[in-house]
C-alpha cells in the first residue's frame, strides 16, 4: 500500500512517527506552496533532510511548519548524505525547541540569507564586552557582504546556532542588519567609513 496524501489531512509529526515505529527505509517527498523537500529515513531513523538550499535540522524545522502539501513515501530511496541521524521522537522534540527559539530570533534576523555589518557607533560600552570564542570567530567575519549562511559554512557551524549568535551580537548593539542602498549613496558611505575606520578588533576582549 502506497503511503501518500496531503499534509492538510495528516499531521507531519504523526506521519514521521509512523515511519519510525514501522522501521521504514526510503524517502518522504513533499511538495507544497512553500517549497519541495525530501526526508530520508533508514530503519525508522531520519538520516538526511533537504529543503530548497537548506539541509539537516534547519531544513527539518522549515518543513515542520508546513500545514499543506502533497507527500509520498518512496520505499528504498536513499541518500549518501547523513546530516541528522536521530530517532524521529528525539528529532521532533529538538525541532519543536528550535521553532520556538526561531520565533524570537526572526524578529531580528529575517532569514539565513541576511547580511550584517559592524555597528560603527554602538550604544553598548564595548570596553566591557567579553566575547566567547565562537562569537569572536563570527564577529571577525562580519563584513557587510557575507550572509549568515555563508559565514556558518565558512566556519563549519550549524546555521541555526550561528543565527542565534548573530541575534546576540545584534541585540547587544555590536552589529546591524545591512540595508540596501543606492549605488551612489553606498559609494559615499564607503569613502566616509574608510576615513573613520579604526578596526573593531581593539574594542573587545576575548574570553579565555
Amino acid at each position: 500500500m502506497t503511503l501518500k496524501g496531503n499534509l492538510k489531512d495528516f499531521d507531519l509529526g504523526d506521519l514521521l512517527q509512523l515511519l519510525h515505529m514501522s522501521n521504514k527505509n526510503g524517502a518522504l517527498k513533499i511538495n507544497s506552496s512553500s517549497g519541495s523537500a525530501t526526508i530520508y529515513v533508514e530503519n525508522g531513523i531520519i538520516k538526511h533532510v533537504e529543503c530548497s538550499e537548506t539541509e539537516g535540522e534547519v531544513a527539518m524545522a522549515k518543513i515542520m511548519q508546513w500545514k499543506e502539501g502533497l507527500f509520498e513515501f518512496l520505499p528504498g530511496n536513499s541518500s549518501s548524505k547523513s546530516t541528522i541521524n536521530l530517532p524521529i521522537p528525539n528529532l521532533l522534540l529538538d525541532i519543536a525547541r528550535k521553532i520556538d527559539e526561531w520565533k524570537v530570533v526572526e524578529k531580528v534576523i529575517p532569514s539565513f540569507e541576511s547580511i550584517f555589518e559592524i555597528e560603527p557607533n554602538p550604544d553598548t560600552d564595548v570596553d566591557e564586552i567579553e566575547l566567547t570564542p565562537n562569537e569572536w570567530k563570527i564577529l571577525s567575519r562580519v563584513d557587510g557582504n557575507k550572509s549568515i549562511k555563508e559565514i556558518a559554512m565558512s566556519l563549519s557551524m550549524d546555521q541555526f546556532e550561528t543565527a542565534k549568535i548573530f541575534y546576540g551580537l545584534a541585540t547587544s548593539g555590536l552589529i546591524r542588519i545591512k540595508q540596501k542602498e543606492s549605488p551612489v549613496k553606498q559609494e559615499k558611505k564607503e569613502k566616509k567609513e574608510d576615513r573613520k575606520d579604526r578596526g573593531f578588533r581593539g574594542f573587545f576582549r576575548r574570553k579565555k
